[in-house]
């Protein structure tokens, strides 16, 4: 199943439920497949994000790697698991951080527009976390500016003919 060419997918809960690992799933086992992957975070740093792509490798948990708590044979076990695994992931997936509400819908079709000039089209495009994205037209209204960035953001996997993931906030109540 997942996500045709086109769709736009909605990973929603609220803080700390896991969202952004979720996507971060998504993103490896595409990459994986042999999918080319871009993963856009307007959240977390390009290394907190391709933190969470190395233990998706090593078969470890991301909190095992940010500590580097590994025994000796851990740390050989995660290095051969690596050394199978790469040529696969080779050139698959890049992983871009931007700034707090930077971000715009025409940046991230740049991101894919720059891929795509280098040869590696983008076959599934990542947006953790679309809240933060700037809205094409401010309505000065929260909720109305959110609703526009995934209407945008459903506009933009039509028009590019990829499968877009998007992370967001649901609200605690």
């Amino acid at each position: 199943g997942g996500l045709k060419a086109g769709q736009l997918g909605l990973v929603v809960g609220t803080t700390g439920r896991g969202k952004s690992h979720m996507v971060t799933h998504f993103g490896f086992w595409g990459a994986a497949q042999g999918y080319t992957v871009l993963h856009i975070s307007t959240e977390m740093s390009a290394l907190d994000c391709s933190t969470r792509y190395d233990a998706k490798l090593a078969g470890v948990s991301s909190t095992q790697v940010e500590k580097h708590e590994n025994t000796a044979g851990e740390l050989q076990r995660i290095k051969d698991k690596i050394d199978r695994v790469r040529g696969r992931l080779s050139n698959r997936l890049r992983i871009q951080a931007t700034p707090l509400r930077r971000a715009t819908i025409d940046s991230l079709k740049n991101a894919v527009d720059d891929m795509a000039a280098e040869g590696r089209p983008v076959d599934l495009l990542i947006v953790d976390c679309g809240d933060h994205l700037q809205p094409t037209v401010s309505y000065r209204d929260y909720r109305l500016d959110q609703s526009s960035i995934y209407w945008d953001l459903k506009s933009l996997a039509g028009e590019l003919e990829v499968p877009i993931w998007a992370t967001t906030q649901a609200p605690k109540e």
